[in-house]
């Protein structure tokens, strides 16, 4: 008879959802705006409505002007297309 002190041998792993997820990848993107540089023309919109509307739709513009003008290679048609569009929100 063996007793649970001289058994040798390894568990087994319970059977769960959390065993699917161990070996899950992992991605590290050091620039926190790296996945949607290609989508930064979707960001920058013309300017609507009232007051408040208007501030919501002028944001992006403002962030994504920022962040060209920090970047190596700015999109220089993207850049102006939003410096336009923050000009005409500032009127509205």
């Amino acid at each position: 008879m063996k007793t649970a002190s001289n058994q040798t041998g390894r568990r087994k792993k319970p059977n769960t959802e959390l065993n699917k997820y161990i070996n899950s990848p992992f991605y590290y993107i050091g620039d926190i705006m790296g996945p949607t540089m290609d989508n930064l023309d979707r960001l920058v919109r013309m300017p609507y409505g009232c007051g408040e509307q208007n501030m919501i739709s002028t944001a992006p513009s403002v962030f994504v002007s920022e962040y060209l003008k920090a970047y190596t290679n700015p999109d220089l048609s993207l850049l102006a297309t939003a410096a336009r569009y923050i000009s005409i929100g500032r009127f509205l």
